[in-house]
């Protein structure tokens, strides 16, 4: 396994608990994501999408 596939999986490790800083909703956190949704992998495609989707939904619970 590849030190970014390590990565990845302690990722979805702390997205299984809502704790990546990534998924948590922070709004400054969004240009970051935006630019992994371009990212060929898969996993961090996800990763990128579940982060903004969290960003959307707290924008739109005000």
């Amino acid at each position: 396994m590849s030190s970014v596939e390590a990565r990845i999986r302690q990722w979805f490790s702390a997205l299984s608990r809502n704790e990546h800083p990534l998924v948590t909703g922070d709004p400054a956190a969004e240009g970051v994501l935006r630019e992994l949704t371009l990212d060929p992998s898969p996993h961090v495609q996800t990763l990128a999408t579940v982060g903004l989707n969290r960003i959307e939904s707290r924008a739109l619970a005000r």
